[in-house]
């Protein structure tokens, strides 16, 4: 579409304002494409961070759940060893009044 000169090809302005034109409609179509990448990408940052934020809050949750559960623990073990304390008291609190029961019985059948 150019003329042939001795020293190289000419190219008219109506070929160079097309391809301009084609250029600059593709720089457009690149251009858009770019922005909705960047908008994709600024969301799916976005949800990385509600994402991360969430983690962070389960991981609190978690910790404090485990911190509660420990402390339940302790609680159970310090019942038990009240627990144990109370039957052996009761043990030697019957066993002793058994005792005293049999001797005031001795005693009387003795005594009496």
């Amino acid at each position: 579409m150019g003329n042939e000169t001795q020293h190289g090809v000419v190219i008219s302005s109506k070929e160079i304002y097309s391809q301009m034109q084609q250029v600059a409609s593709l720089l457009h179509r690149i251009e858009t494409r770019i922005e909705a990448m960047e908008k994709r990408l600024y969301e799916e940052i976005d949800e990385s961070k509600e994402a991360h934020d969430l983690a962070r809050n389960a991981h609190k949750l978690a910790e404090n759940a485990s911190d509660k559960a420990d402390n339940a623990l302790e609680q159970i073990k310090e019942m038990k060893r009240n627990q144990q304390w109370l039957r052996n008291t009761l043990i030697i609190t019957i066993v002793g009044a058994a005792a005293a029961f049999g001797f005031a019985m001795l005693e009387r059948s003795i005594g009496g």
